[in-house]
């Protein structure tokens, strides 16, 4: 595949809404786009295809009008770089801290390395959410 392509799908994957039944509209971008042996690089260590999208599923569900905005798309030979920002308003319980109403706003950056037309493995930095609700990492709140 192109590195068109490989943008159209970010872009694609971007498209999916999460703010009506999150769960159903992650299970199909799951199976559209990625490789079911995906692995994530993240700040805290490799991670499987289920465990990055139980991410997002506690965020869909700690902020249920979260919106990703893809703010840059860099893409060279199999690899997609892709700078975005996350939005939402805290109405539900997110890594232990329940609700606060507080509005957030984070960016994250994600290389994205395509294989037959699926993401097979991801390196990124997400959006500390949980940092903008007053907490450490890990969802621990911190002490004022």
């Amino acid at each position: 595949m192109s590195t068109a392509d490989n943008k159209r799908i970010v872009r694609r994957i971007y498209a999916t809404k999460l703010d009506q039944n999150p769960e159903q509209q992650l299970k199909i971008a799951k199976e559209r786009f990625f490789a079911p042996s995906c692995v994530f690089h993240g700040p805290t260590g490799d991670g499987d295809l289920d465990s990055f999208f139980a991410g997002l599923a506690a965020t869909a569900k700690g902020f249920p009008d979260v919106t990703f905005t893809l703010d840059d798309l860099i893409a060279e030979g199999n690899k997609v770089v892709e700078r975005s920002t996350v939005r939402g308003t805290h109405h539900g319980t997110f890594q232990g801290i329940p609700a606060t109403g507080k509005k957030v706003t984070a960016s994250g950056i994600m290389i994205r390395r395509f294989a037959r037309g699926k993401v097979v493995e991801m390196w990124g930095r997400p959006a500390d959410l949980a940092g903008q609700l007053g907490a450490a990492s890990g969802g621990q709140l911190k002490r004022q």
